[in-house]
């Protein structure tokens, strides 16, 4: 009898283990789905239209790139927006305030699940460290 039990018990551990792989898969596929989602969403409506709408930036010099991160090297699965600018003198902390609050708006209308930790950062880049048509920013800061 004693052996009977045990063996149900390993029996019903490792459906246990079953279980809690089948339901990490199926996060990780939900995962998956929500950022492809949230990636057509985005680039689809709001890429550069926030941007322009807060500094003089054209559009034409926006360029939106989502990479998807694989699901096992991120620590959470929310979305997480990095914008790399150069710091031409209408990019202030206001218009950034400005954009970081429209695009979590955005996000948390397409993805309200993580409202709350949605991430967003800006990198000010030099303008001598940006260069479009072989002329730095610095050079011409007009183009």
């Amino acid at each position: 009898m004693k052996n009977l039990n045990v063996r149900l018990l390993k029996k019903v551990k490792r459906v246990e283990e079953i279980n809690t792989e089948l339901k990490v898969k199926e996060e990780k596929y939900l995962l998956s789905s929500i950022n492809r989602n949230v990636k057509k969403e985005f680039e689809k409506k709001h890429h550069p239209q926030v941007i322009c709408e807060n500094t003089s930036t054209l559009s034409k010099n926006i360029y939106v790139i989502i990479q998807e991160i694989n699901q096992e090297n991120a620590r959470k699965s929310a979305p997480n927006i990095l914008i790399n600018w150069s710091m031409m003198p209408d990019r202030t902390d206001d218009a950034k305030k400005k954009i970081m609050k429209d695009i979590t708006r955005k996000l948390r209308k397409i993805q309200p699940e993580f409202k709350d930790e949605i991430v967003i950062v800006i990198n000010n880049l030099p303008l001598r460290s940006v260069m479009l048509g072989g002329e730095t920013r610095l050079e011409n800061p007009d183009k």
